[in-house]
């Protein structure tokens, strides 16, 4: 195997719990506390009920495994400095194990830019700075005169295919009237700033449909945004990115365009109201410079022949989220001892290797017989019991640290 097999994405989120508060009669304690499993100083004894649950996951960057590794139940969001502990103690273990860490993925929360802040990274124009130091490894380190974009002309769309052959089929009244829960949304957003929504554009234009003469701006900007989500989530090899990869171009563009854009607001060409929020804007130019120089660095330092910007984002912490609420009934939000139960079970039902087992495959250790070895005696040992017709749970599992409490509660919940 080459090194690129080290290589892996750190990221981690949040789920809504219901307060809720179990006995674990085996141990006489409670489930359903805050529990940052003693990493906490502030946090060891805690008698507040949790109602969120903070997951953290590594996923590979050559394929599509993805693991998660700690949940940790709290009250309230996590604190942006506790979160810096947090991290920092994982990357370390992960690092400790032969996983290399390459990049932290994460949400616009409050608490996140906390956190961020913390590391001293920041998406200022002026002080742009998209990293911090890895704690294991330090080495690793529109134009003012145009026409205005204009959200009624996604609404003339909409409003005009009503009438006609609809030029943008997907695009229905929930993706024009927003509210709380459709802003989101990523699939509405993914649809109203594609390719098809350009080209309906452009048609109504070339036709001299009304409301629709000044709506070039709009048009380009789609056009950009489609452009700029399609280079941030490039999932198939044939489409990944190299080091000659247009996507690479469209991203260094999107970067310089924004920074214009803001130049702008500072001269005082355009309002402030023509212009992002400030924290939409230090995220965006945060996501695409990391996102550059990652790709820059797996592709000239790690020898990466292609990079699939889709592994960088958090769909596969998204997706685990969304088993865990199918998987909890028909709540909208499982209680915090279910959550946990269900963390355990959805771990051990996907393809789960331990810390060990993954550094030894990537340190090339063949010693896929030494776990066949023991496979095979625990099979004849089971035999020979059933033969014999004894039944007596502890010497099936004899020599092992299954009866500890902590091991049952790992495996049975």
């Amino acid at each position: 195997k080459i090194s690129t097999t080290k290589e892996r994405c750190f990221t981690f989120g949040r789920n809504l719990l219901r307060t809720s508060l179990d006995v674990k009669t085996r141990t006489l304690t409670y489930s359903g506390l805050e529990d940052f499993g003693g990493d906490i100083e502030s946090k060891f004894v805690s008698s507040e009920l949790t109602d969120h649950a903070l997951v953290f996951m590594f996923q590979r960057l050559v394929d599509n495994v993805t693991q998660p590794i700690s949940v940790f139940a709290s009250k309230g969001p996590v604190k942006g400095v506790d979160l810096v502990q947090l991290i920092i103690k994982a990357i370390i273990l992960l690092e400790d194990a032969g996983l290399q860490v390459m990049a932290l993925t994460c949400d616009g929360a409050s608490t996140n830019k906390t956190m961020l802040k913390q590391f001293g990274v920041s998406g200022k124009r002026a002080d742009l700075k998209n990293y911090f130091t890895n704690p294991y490894d330090g080495n690793r380190n529109l134009n003012p005169s145009n026409n205005f974009i204009k959200w009624d002309h996604y609404r003339q769309v909409l409003n005009d295919s009503k009438s006609m052959l609809k030029i943008c089929p997907k695009i229905t009244n929930y993706h024009i009237v927003l509210n709380n829960l459709t802003k989101m949304k990523v699939k509405y957003a993914t649809q109203i700033f594609s390719n098809s929504m350009a080209v309906g554009l452009q048609f109504y234009r070339t036709q001299n449909c009304n409301g629709f003469d000044d709506s070039l701006e709009t048009q380009l900007f789609t056009t950009k945004i489609n452009d700029m989500f399609d280079a941030m989530n490039r999932k198939f090899p044939a489409e990944g990115i190299r080091e000659n990869s247009k996507d690479l171009e469209i991203l260094n563009q999107s970067l310089e365009w924004l920074d214009q854009w803001e130049l702008m607001l500072d001269q005082g060409l355009i309002e402030e109201k023509e212009f992002l929020t400030k924290n939409t804007a230090e995220s965006l130019r945060r996501t695409l410079k990391s996102t550059i120089d990652l790709v820059m660095y797996l592709l000239k330092e790690c020898d990466f022949k292609y990079v699939l910007t889709s592994k960088l984002n958090q769909d596969s912490l998204e997706k685990f989220f969304g088993i865990i609420r199918q998987t909890s009934g028909p709540k909208d939000h499982p209680s915090t001892p279910n959550f946990l139960q269900l963390y355990r079970l959805d771990t051990d039902y996907t393809p789960l290797i331990t810390i060990q087992d993954l550094k030894n495959s990537i340190n090339e250790n063949d010693e896929s017989f030494v776990r066949e070895k023991k496979i095979l005696i625990l099979k004849s040992h089971i035999d020979e019991i059933i033969k014999e017709r004894k039944w007596d749970m502890d010497d099936v599992f004899r020599d092992t640290d299954f009866e500890d409490d902590r091991t049952f509660n790992c495996i049975f919940g």
